[in-house]
């Protein structure tokens, strides 16, 4: 329904907005126990709650639910995607190491004179890598 750069912000204010009330909310509780007494503070705090949730469902419509629903379902849809195309670039990646001759086959090309044979590549790489020795 909206952009992902409001979605997100918006997140972020409602999210801070919670955090605020929380802090908040502390020390309001603290000053009203006292006054009250704890058990209509906590009928208030829950009276709040039950507002809120009634106001949420009165504004969200159905087709919001529907819109969220589809773009949950795309977003899906495109991970799987960009998922299944990592996993065909790793096996491409196997198979030609697989394939591709082994490091002491290929010679001393990048190795130090004199310093040795060269390590094994556990990442398929076709240059070798000189021994730390």
């Amino acid at each position: 329904m909206y952009l992902p750069e409001y979605r997100s912000t918006f997140t972020g204010i409602a999210a801070a907005a919670g955090k605020l009330g929380a802090i908040v909310g502390i020390w309001v509780f603290e000053v009203l126990a006292e006054e009250w007494g704890v058990p209509p503070v906590m009928m208030l705090v829950a009276t709040i709650s039950v507002g809120g949730a009634l106001i949420s469902h009165h504004c969200i419509h159905d087709s919001l639910w529907e819109t969220q629903q589809r773009q949950m379902a795309e977003t899906a849809a495109a991970a799987a995607r960009s998922f299944a195309a990592a996993q065909v670039a790793v096996q491409g990646r196997d198979q030609e190491a697989a394939t591709a001759p082994a490091p002491a086959a290929q010679g001393a090309r990048g190795a130090v004179a004199g310093r040795g044979a060269e390590v094994a590549n556990p990442i398929g790489l076709s240059a070798g890598v000189p021994h730390p020795s």
